[in-house]
Formats: structure tokens, C-alpha cells, sequence
């Protein structure tokens, strides 16, 4: 399973990058400028995982001195849950929608 996701284009917004050996997999948050961002994860139990896939979550960020405090956004325009069996071009795709949201007020 290749752990490493090509996220070109979007360096500066990634915010933390985690393995977790539990599962076999490893996990990636970005934070975009309007409040939005997105958790992409891949291991043995997400969606699309086992066929070495990405999982996207919308999230929403509420603490602007406090980067760890978000949780996942159910209602957006670009999913109400996550989005699985993505490969990496897919993933880049959605996290451009993700960054073209509108600033949470």
C-alpha cells in the first residue's frame, strides 16, 4: 500500500501528516484560508483502503489559534459524508473544491 499521497498544489496547506501502525495506514489534514479543510486517510479499514485508495473528509476548522480543533463538515455542496475509493488526482480535485468554499463567518 502506498502511503505517500501526492497532494502538488497544496503543500502549504497541509498541517499535519500521521502514521498509524494500528491499522497500516497514515492520515493527512490540510486547513485551507477560508475555515475549511479536509482529512484524508488511507489504512486497512477505510473506504477504498485495501485497494490502495484515499478517503476524503470535508472538516471544519472553529478555533482559528487552535489549528487541531475541527470536526467533520456533514453539510457541504461537496459531499454530507466522506468520500472514499480515491486516487490521488481525484483527492486533489475535491481539495481545490474544498479551498473554493465560501470563509466561514
Amino acid at each position: 500500500m502506498n502511503l505517500n499521497l501526492d497532494y502538488t498544489g497544496f503543500e502549504k496547506y497541509l498541517i499535519d501528516r500521521y502514521e498509524r501502525e494500528d491499522v497500516n495506514g497514515v492520515g493527512y489534514i490540510f486547513k485551507f484560508d477560508n475555515g475549511h479543510g479536509a482529512s484524508v486517510i488511507k489504512n486497512d479499514y477505510s473506504y477504498g483502503g485495501p485497494m490502495d485508495k484515499w478517503e476524503l473528509a470535508v472538516l471544519l476548522f472553529f478555533d482559528e489559534e487552535a489549528p487541531d480543533k475541527y470536526w467533520v463538515e456533514f453539510n457541504t455542496p461537496i459531499t454530507d459524508d466522506g468520500i472514499g475509493h480515491l486516487d490521488d488526482a481525484r483527492t486533489r480535485d475535491i481539495l481545490g473544491e474544498i479551498q473554493k468554499l465560501p470563509t466561514i463567518s
